[in-house]
């Protein structure tokens, strides 16, 4: 009974896309470690609080989601736990909260560690993770769900890890942020793309639903190649040292994910571009880390 449950609530908060939020969180810690500043267990903390948000996003717009009619047995979003009848709308929404309250008190830790600054970003981060797609702002059926993305699981955490072992910002975390950034966008828009036809049934608006998939096919690419250009240039500049080619090796997943984009095999598109971003992200992480 134990492990059904823990299965149930496994899959219900979408472990494929937390890359989302460890990624630009151990980014940010590196960048620190290389200018020799690193605290393992503050890290620690700040990536737990990160995942927590992310988890309670998910909960909360899987349980929006059904209620608004978004999510159906004939659309492909969020875990489906709700629609199959695994969940119910109280549930998720209370793990949602639960979720939301566990990042906030750890924020709330990291605060007292770290200083003000800190609460800053922690009050954006949970403010926007429980307003994602609640009322009154409901941002993921405004059209806002890409900047909110690219905000929420670039700069944003990049910056926050960096900070949170440093007490200042910097420069390279800030651009570093932006291929994070648009790669984790592109998971979003890849869904997007999906669930046009399903979205404009549930009269909600996406990025993708207002361009049309072919604007919104080209879209994607460029945060793919965007991504790849701005690592490119940071290298020739010296801001990057050579082993941060390594994100190249990634290159033949990223022709594999457009390959699929234009063939209209749009199905697992979400999850590939997941992988994308943990193979692109994980290959920096590794580069810093053995300079």
């Amino acid at each position: 009974m134990v492990m059904k449950q823990f299965k149930l609530w496994f899959n219900v908060v979408r472990p494929f896309s937390l890359t989302a939020s460890i990624i630009p969180v151990l980014l940010g810690g590196v960048i620190a470690m290389r200018e020799g500043v690193f605290q393992l267990s503050t890290l620690a903390l700040c990536l737990v609080a990160m995942t927590a948000l992310q988890i309670s996003a998910n909960l909360i717009s899987d349980c929006d989601d059904y209620l608004n009619q978004v999510d159906t047995k004939e659309s492909f979003g969020s875990s489906g736990m709700i629609v199959n009848g695994s969940f119910t709308p109280r549930q998720a929404l209370r793990g949602g909260m639960l979720f939301l309250a566990l990042g906030s008190v750890l924020g709330l830790l990291l605060v007292y560690i770290s200083g003000l600054v800190v609460l800053l970003l922690g009050v954006v981060g949970v403010v926007s993770a429980y307003f994602y797609t609640r009322k009154p702002f409901s941002l993921k059926y405004r059209g806002l769900g890409a900047p909110f993305v690219f905000l929420m699981f670039g700069p944003l955490p990049v910056l926050g890890a960096y900070y949170i072992q440093t007490q200042r910002f910097s420069l390279l975390a800030l651009l570093l942020s932006v291929p994070i950034g648009l790669l984790t966008t592109a998971i979003l828009h890849a869904n997007d793309i999906r669930d046009i036809t399903s979205d404009r049934k549930a009269g909600i608006q996406t990025f993708a639903m207002e361009i049309g998939i072919h604007k919104a096919s080209v879209v994607y690419v460029c945060f793919l190649s965007i991504s790849y250009l701005a690592v490119l240039l940071m290298m020739v500049f010296g801001t990057l040292s050579i082993w941060s080619a390594a994100v190249f090796l990634t290159l033949p997943v990223a022709v594999l994910d457009m390959k699929s984009l234009f063939s209209r095999k749009l199905m697992t598109l979400d999850k590939q571009t997941a992988l994308l971003q943990l193979l692109f992200g994980g290959s920096l992480v590794a580069s810093f880390m053995i300079m």
